[in-house]
């Protein structure tokens, strides 16, 4: 199940892909960690998915609570 914070995640990728902030890799010292290149068609419908996710969670069932009250004039 998806967060509002992995949503914020998905919206802040997919605005740097879209200005070009993409890195790939990262290298420092003899490290090399390397990450997995992603298109922008696949980041807008992952956030589809959690977006379909996140507002089927956060519905809940709508209850109606009336209260009647009788007070007798003597």
């Amino acid at each position: 199940m998806y967060t509002e914070d992995d949503l914020a995640q998905i919206e802040l990728a997919i605005t740097k892909l879209q200005k070009g902030e993409r890195v790939v890799s990262v290298a420092y010292g003899d490290h090399i960690v390397k990450y997995a290149e992603v298109d922008l068609s696949d980041l807008l419908n992952l956030r589809q998915r959690m977006k379909s996710e996140l507002k089927v969670a956060g519905v809940s069932p709508k209850r109606r609570i009336t209260f009647a009250t009788h007070k007798e004039i003597f």
